[in-house]
């Protein structure tokens, strides 16, 4: 098994990896061998996880004008140094900027949007590396197939509060940045 700290430097093929001889589409790609799984290229997402990261990209960066921060989407490599993870959120908030080999160092808000594929390693491994990275504030998993977005917030070094929303009338506050939005601007145009 490789290091922990060993990531993939480029982008492989796009051509679709073959899988008991039938092409599969892989549903992200991992910077870091850290989660155990094969180095696939991102190869585009369905619809609705386009729509959501989308809809949370507007939404974000609408609030966050005259401040020091911004919301990116998707290409922005995110560093977990203590543990040596790197990875591509959906969706990075950010107000100070530092990198090392190119990646981010000081994200403030990382938000993944959730797939059957992806949940149990956002929800767990990835939580875990993100969890130690000193200037995260908040970490969105923002699901895809209902109404629902689990915001855990820092509360101490150690300690994050899970506030789960399910209903479109429930506003999700960040603090810091000092952002509030509806659940009805993220999930409007997302079929749910």
């Amino acid at each position: 098994m490789p290091s922990p700290k060993a990531t993939v430097t480029g982008f492989p093929s796009t051509r679709r990896a073959r899988q008991n001889g039938k092409a599969v589409k892989p549903p992200f790609f991992p910077l870091s061998s850290a989660y155990d799984f094969p180095p696939f290229a991102r190869i585009g997402s369905d619809r609705r996880h386009a729509v959501l990261t989308s809809a949370l990209d507007v939404a974000l960066n609408v609030r966050l004008v005259g401040t020091p921060c911004q919301a990116v989407v998707a290409d922005l490599r995110v560093s977990a140094p203590e543990t040596g993870a790197t990875f591509l959120p959906d969706v990075v908030v950010f107000c100070e900027e530092r990198y090392d080999d190119g990646a981010l160092l000081t994200p403030m808000v990382l938000i993944e949007i959730l797939s059957p594929e992806t949940q149990t390693l956002d929800r767990g491994d990835k939580f875990a590396d993100c969890r130690t990275i000193s200037s995260l504030r908040h970490y969105l998993l923002v699901s895809s197939d209902r109404i629902l977005v689990d915001h855990y917030a820092r509360k101490g070094s150690d300690s994050w509060l899970l506030t789960t929303y399910r209903a479109r009338t429930d506003v999700l506050r960040l603090d810091p940045p000092g952002v509030e939005m509806p659940l009805e601007e993220i999930y409007r145009r997302s079929g749910l």
